[in-house]
């Protein structure tokens, strides 16, 4: 559709009328041409039209007063790279030596500063960017800029006569889908425009340059918008520099694929037809137009809640990354004024599209408000979304909802040392969220006792003076236990089987004898005198299973010193004591008196333990206990000593 200004009219031709239906042999295509005068419709019937087409391109040529038709998709083939002129008697089809591709909805403009048409064509096979043909009245041209916008179908375009730039906006893209780019055109070269507030992303809408407001006016499309998408009805102005949402207080019906033109006889913006793309699938058949002198009776607005989307269960303090939309639509027969809106609960408005008075919603149309979920308890949590407006009831109330999650929370222990008898300090970190929790009880235990400690500003709870009384020498792996049984927005937490290391050292050098025995390696045992000295008055029972452990034997007597080392083994059926046994084979002993000093050693790791392997034979007969002694060993003897 376009304006033929000579004329006054507004001219228009083809299009769709009802949904194809394969099983018919006729594809439900037009070939009509009919001129609105402000008033009516009339049906002109050239003796030579076009043949029946969806999707052609129009654009008025105010230099040569003719209407200019490109493209189209065929009733029964592809698209058509034709062109046709009507000049307000009789159409004309141009015979050219170059034409554009074959297309259909492709944006076409007449760019009166230039004297030429602007057509954003398809790419080249393979190509990703659109092509950009301009046509003079006799040759169609194919420009190459240095930039283009990328390739597209049904996109909005219109010739801003005041700045003298063609506008191009939205369409649909192969890859992307619908778009919302903005792009300008100044005879040369195309320049992506940028704006704070731009119209959801939408193809089939139609566009205007409005020259008595000096704006480019954007109406519906197929849109893609939170909680919407399909046709749509609102309306947007474009000054050059931004975009600018155009509260009118009536519209049309969503809709996408009409017709549009600016009638600027009469300051109006004429729009027919389109479809609403959803099942049934309608199309329609009224004309509205868009201007400043036109007054929209008050009737009986209305606002109903649609539907709102609602979040994913996060923790408790933390902010959803998403945000949750509530759909209002304008239900009745006049434009809806809002004067304010609120939401309670853990959810704060982030945003909307909704009006504020004095702007208005007309009939028929949707807006949404856009919120954010912060939970300050665990479990389901509610508000309300209530806009005050001027239908029958005042306001109109949506419930919003999320869950809150307990702050995941994580309990460390640090390794603790104690000697062997004493005491010693047991530190637990606690964080929530991934920081530290400050002011929560934490429960820690050791050898059957347990202190409740509140937790720092760093999150750390200190017990300070555990004992270790009655514990082995040894490492111990999971003998603390650190606790915190949550609280309203933590979960609980603890340090389980394997959460915390304790290592007991042993009280210096211990020295232990006693029970020696003295055994010839070729006979029976010999009568050996043991002189057994004061014992030690607390034995210091050593873990010798959970870690090496090594005794060191001094034997001096007439040969001097002797000294070897064996480690620790369990021996319980033969040992007095059964608390294990290390024992070592001797040389032969010259006669006399011997003093023997067994001291144990530990050994952490088993590099260290390797390096003994070699001073060990295999174990005899033999126990150890607390004490200290001496020995004598009968006249030659050849002995082992254990």
């Amino acid at each position: 559709m376009s304006y033929d200004l000579g004329r006054g009219r507004t001219v228009l031709f083809g299009g769709d009328q009802f949904i194809y239906n394969p099983g018919t042999s006729v594809p439900p295509y037009l070939a009509d041409t009919w001129e609105w005068n402000g008033t009516s419709w009339t049906n002109v019937t050239p003796s030579l039209s076009p043949p029946p087409l969806s999707g052609a391109s129009m654009a008025y040529d105010s230099r040569r007063g003719v209407s200019v038709l490109f493209g189209g998709n065929l009733r029964f083939g592809p698209n058509t790279s034709d062109t046709w002129e009507w000049d307000g008697a009789g159409w004309t089809k141009r015979s050219l030596v170059v034409s554009p591709p074959p297309a259909s909805l492709a944006p076409m403009a007449y760019d009166s500063a230039r004297g030429e048409i602007v057509l954003l064509g398809p790419p080249p096979q393979f190509g990703s960017l659109a092509t950009t043909w301009t046509y003079d009245g006799s040759n169609w041209t194919q420009r190459f800029p240095a930039t283009s916008p990328p390739e597209r179908f049904g996109a909005s375009i219109a010739f801003d006569s005041v700045r003298a730039r063609v506008v191009l906006f939205g369409g649909h893209n192969s890859s992307s889908g619908r778009l919302n780019d903005t792009w300008e055109w100044d005879g040369t070269n195309w320049t992506q425009r940028n704006s704070n507030a731009v119209p959801f992303p939408r193809w089939g809408a139609a566009m205007v340059f409005d020259s008595n407001v000096g704006k480019t006016i954007l109406f519906g499309g197929d849109h893609l918008r939170p909680l919407a998408l399909g046709s749509v009805n609102d309306t947007w102005a474009w000054d050059g520099n931004q975009w600018t949402r155009v509260w009118t207080d009536a519209a049309p019906i969503g809709r996408i694929g009409h017709s549009m033109a600016y009638d600027s006889a009469r300051n109006r913006s004429v729009v027919f037809g389109g479809t609403n793309v959803v099942s049934p699938q309608v199309y329609y058949t009224d004309t509205w137009e868009l201007g400043t002198d036109i007054t929209t009776p008050t009737g009986s607005p209305d606002l109903v809640f649609s539907h709102a989307s609602g979040f994913r269960p996060i923790p408790v303090g933390t902010t959803s990354s998403d945000f949750g939309v509530a759909l209002f639509t304008s239900s009745g027969t006049g434009p809806v004024s809002i004067s304010s809106m609120s939401i309670t609960g853990d959810f704060t408005i982030i945003g909307t599209d909704c009006p504020l008075a004095p702007d208005k919603l007309a009939a028929g149309t949707i807006c949404t408000v856009s919120f954010n979920f912060t939970p300050t308890a665990v479990g389901l949590r509610t508000g309300t979304l209530t806009l005050n407006d001027n239908g029958p009831q005042g306001s109109v109330s949506a419930q919003v909802s999320g869950e809150g999650l307990a702050i995941s929370t994580s309990l460390s222990v640090a390794t603790a040392a104690a000697t062997y008898g004493g005491t010693t300090n047991i530190s637990a970190t606690l964080t929530g969220g991934g920081k530290p929790l400050a002011g929560a009880p934490v429960q820690i235990s050791l050898n059957g006792a347990s202190v409740t400690v509140t937790t720092d500003a760093s999150g750390m709870a200190i017990w300070v003076g555990a004992s270790v009384a009655g514990m082995h020498a040894g490492d111990y792996v999971g003998a603390i236990q650190a606790s915190f049984a949550g609280d309203s927005t933590h979960s609980p937490t603890q340090t389980g089987p394997f959460g915390s290391y304790l290592v007991i050292a042993q009280i210096g050098a211990l020295v232990y004898a006693g029970d020696f025995y003295v055994a010839d390696t070729t006979g029976p045992n010999l009568s050996v005198a043991v002189d057994q000295r004061t014992p030690a008055s607390d034995p210091q029972p050593i873990d010798f299973s959970t870690r090496p452990v090594w005794v060191r034997f001094e034997i001096t007597g007439p040969g001097g010193l002797i000294t070897a080392e064996a480690r620790v083994t369990d021996d319980s059926d033969w040992s007095s004591t059964g608390r294990g046994h290390a024992s070592v084979s001797l040389p032969a002993l010259s006669d006399g008196a011997y003093m023997l000093r067994a001291q144990t050693e530990f050994t952490q790791f088993l590099v260290s333990e390797d390096t003994r392997v070699g001073l060990v034979s295999a174990p005899a007969k033999g126990a150890f206990i607390a004490g200290a002694g001496a020995m004598l060993v009968a006249a030659r003897c050849a002995t082992s000593m254990s």
